[in-house]
């Protein structure tokens, strides 16, 4: 299943069919034991590319995006308020455009921006929406959003225009559970109004995690806790261990203990309760993948079943599988089974049980090595403070408050008393553990640990820590830290004079890293979207992370202009900067943080590469005025082999004035970074010819509400046989300007395309 989801394309019928037959001809070459595992592969990769397929199947038509649709339907899942905007899932009953039925995804994924009414959990909405098909920025290495819509099942994302009418619907099981849970919500954030408490409390007990802001995100994510704020394995196994517990003593007690014995009893009310929390907590991806696997065991329990650890890991992996073959699509997945392993790994071999409480400080040991990998590949991160966060957070969250806070949860309608005395009991667990959460984050903060691995490092890197990690006795343990260093390969480096220039995906926005052999220099850093999404922080931090940077020799901020400017804030908070260079003055700089102005005449050189400001001169300054897009510092990068120029978002005045003071000889570069996202405003022919680049590159949304890139631009440069690159199109385009041979490119998408690519 990996394998298929890795892939470009998925495999039709016809290579299934001979994929089996080769599978059955190969397995009579295995031992008995193994002899079925070749035909299992083929048949993983059947069944996950058939749920693949149907739900690629159940995305928006193409000929729907981007039009003005009336949908009505409900309301799934908590809603996300953000910063003027709310942001929810959607199941459609129907859809009409242009008067006419459509046909539209069973799970949408809608913002409402400055909406005029209360959205709340359950409620029936006719709305006026525009929609698209699943879609997300591609970088190296970067986090892949479409692939994470797939995983979900969402056929669409969209935005909406304004309330049309309240309909009549009739409820649904979904909406039922929705609005149910929109009313504990509101319950608890009545009893428990103070953050983080509520925020925390509503995230166990009713996994809704929309109040969880930005900044408590940070904490969570700095401290290495994100495990216990995903309804996972830990949630519902507390809660069907406490159901077990409680069903067999209250069974024991009745006549029909001799009947039906009470651990049985135990463990019906255990698959029960752990099926009802999964529910309403919103059954989403790491609560089903959880109930699943409780539902292996307790199946065995039932049965009177032994089962060896390993192959209850194993009957549990091919059962998630199974029910959701899309489950290898998300990270979390791995994550879970990756630490159940590494529990059986730490127990293997093991020959004395040491004493609880140091089991318990070797378990979390062997969770932060043993995971490491695979959190650096995946989100490109791990903190150093994980392991004294989580030997306090596991047993308070999980003996404490999240007892605390179910219970009080369930006691909601039956005495508001006693919902009240345990729902402030566990939000004042949550502030306890908060303080020492925070000790935490700062010492993470003091040692920082980001960097992004390459997704092939972590084969190697497990082994290594399996090696490591190894029962006392195996000699040259050492040597597993040596299969660990692929996790720090952060690519090719150029040779001096040489240098790479890479054009992120940032959407609408411009964010461009040039590499020499031992600087980094980043231009612009894209917008802010909202106070969950920065693409500095978000986009452009842990790029400069997989480049094994964590400081910025010098950041060009080519305006003022959100799109350019907008992640500056965010960016500072991920990454240090050397200095910065500005076309006209940031008003909202960090203390301490100062900016230089750009001016043409700037030069410097970098292990054998020239930077040179070009434009703008203290003439332009009345032209800034004027227009911010005309202070766009414009620079110009020579190597030894190329020259790459940057433009930001100059003008056709900006142009004239630029090619004045240059003078009538054609600058003639090999890459260009096309003004101002190939507006209309900026296409000018003169420029095209005076530059006459190789290769044109422009930085623009999907499916721009501004017309970016305006054909006109386009056209410009393959007239003149300029190969264009647009973003939206090919993903982050890397650039390799070498010496002694023309410039390589290669677009993001090109590189690594992937099954739902083909539709989107």
């Amino acid at each position: 299943m990996t394998c298929a989801a890795q892939a470009p394309a998925l495999p039709g019928l016809v290579l299934v069919t001979a994929m089996l037959l080769a599978g059955i001809a190969i397995s009579t070459l295995f031992p008995d034991r193994l002899r079925s595992l070749p035909v299992v592969m083929v048949i993983g990769i059947a069944w996950f590319s058939f749920s693949a397929q149907r739900a690629l199947e159940d995305r928006l038509h193409p000929a729907l995006e981007g039009r003005d649709l009336i949908i009505e339907g409900r309301v799934i899942s908590p809603p996300r308020r953000g910063e003027r905007r709310v942001q929810f899932d959607f199941a459609p009953a129907s859809g009409v455009a242009d008067g006419r039925l459509i046909t539209l995804p069973d799970r949408i994924r809608l913002t409402w921006y400055r909406p005029d009414v209360a959205v709340t959990g359950g409620a029936a909405y006719r709305l006026e929406v525009r929609l698209r098909q699943p879609r997300g920025m591609r970088n190296p290495g970067g986090f892949d959003y479409a692939g994470w819509l797939l995983a979900r099942r969402y056929g669409a994302t969209g935005y909406v225009r304004r309330q049309v009418a309240v309909p009549h619907l009739p409820d649904t099981p979904a909406s039922v559970v929705a609005r149910w849970r929109q009313n504990r919500a509101d319950d608890i954030a009545a009893l428990v109004p103070a953050q983080p408490a509520q925020a925390v409390i509503r995230a166990l007990a009713l996994g809704d995690r929309s109040v969880l802001t930005p900044d408590l995100w940070t904490l969570i994510t700095a401290t290495g806790v994100n495990h216990l704020f995903a309804i996972s394995g830990l949630h519902i196994g507390l809660v069907g261990g406490f159901c077990f517990l409680i069903g067999r003593r209250l069974w024991a007690r009745t006549g029909w203990a001799e009947v039906f014995p009470a651990p049985l009893a135990g463990g019906v009310l255990a698959v029960a309760g752990a099926t009802v929390y999964a529910v309403i907590c919103g059954f989403g991806i790491p609560a089903r993948r959880a109930l699943v696997m409780f539902l292996v065991l307790a199946a065995a329990l039932l049965a009177r079943r032994r089962l060896r650890f390993s192959d209850a890991v194993a009957v549990a992996l091919l059962a998630v599988l199974a029910f959701d073959p899309l489950a290898v699509l998300d990270g979390g997945f791995w994550l879970s089974f990756g630490a159940v392993a590494w529990i059986g790994w730490m127990v293997t071999g093991r020959t004395a049980a040491p004493r609880a409480w140091l089991g318990w400080i070797r378990l979390q040991w062997f969770l932060c090595i043993g995971l490491a990998p695979l959190l650096l590949v995946l989100f490109g991160r791990v903190s150093a403070a994980a392991l004294p966060a989580n030997l306090l957070a596991v047993p308070v969250m999980s003996f404490v408050t999240i007892p605390l806070a179910l219970g009080g949860t369930a006691a909601l309608g039956l005495s508001e008393v006693a919902a009240a005395a345990l729902l402030r009991l566990s939000g004042w667990s949550v502030e306890a553990l908060w303080f020492w959460l925070r000790i935490c984050a700062d010492f993470a903060q003091a040692v920082p640990v980001d960097w992004a691995a390459p997704a092939w490092a972590v084969l190697p890197a497990t082994l290594g820590a399996v090696w490591l990690l190894a029962p006392r006795g195996v000699p040259g343990r050492w040597v597993g830290l040596v299969w660990m260093l692929p996790l720090f390969y952060t690519g090719e480096v150029p040779e001096a004079g040489d240098f790479e220039l890479t054009v992120l995906d940032v959407g609408q926005g411009l964010a461009t890293l040039v590499k020499t052999r031992d600087h980094l220099l980043l231009y612009d850093t894209g917008a802010r979207f909202s106070d969950r999404f920065d693409i500095g922080r978000d986009v452009v931090a842990p790029q400069i992370h997989r480049l094994g940077r964590r400081t910025v020799d010098l950041l060009i901020v080519s305006h003022g202009d959100g799109d350019h400017a907008g992640g500056t804030l965010g960016l500072l908070q991920r990454v240090g900067v050397s200095q910065i260079k500005v076309g006209e003055p940031l008003p909202d700089l960090p203390p301490g943080v100062s900016s230089t102005r750009c001016r043409a005449g700037d030069q410097w050189r970098w292990d054998g590469v020239l930077f040179q400001v070009l434009y703008p001169s203290p003439l332009d300054e009345a032209a800034c005025r004027v227009d911010s897009n005309r202070c766009s510092c414009v620079l110009l990068v020579s190597g030894r082999s190329g020259r790459a120029l940057l433009t930001g978002d100059i003008d056709r005045p900006a142009i004239r004035r630029l090619m004045e003071r240059q003078g009538a000889q054609p600058l003639s570069v090999d890459l260009l970074v096309v003004p101002h996202h190939g507006s209309r405003d900026a296409a000018d022919a003169h420029f095209a010819s005076w530059t006459r680049p190789r290769h044109a590159i422009v930085s623009a949304g999907h499916d721009s509400r501004y017309g970016h890139p305006h054909r006109e631009a386009v056209d410009l440069y393959r007239a003149i046989d300029s190969r264009v690159w647009v973003t939206a199109e090919h993903g982050a385009v890397v650039a390799k300007v070498r010496h002694g041979a023309a410039p390589e490119l290669l677009g993001e998408r090109q590189r690594r395309r992937r099954i739902w690519d083909g539709s989107s």
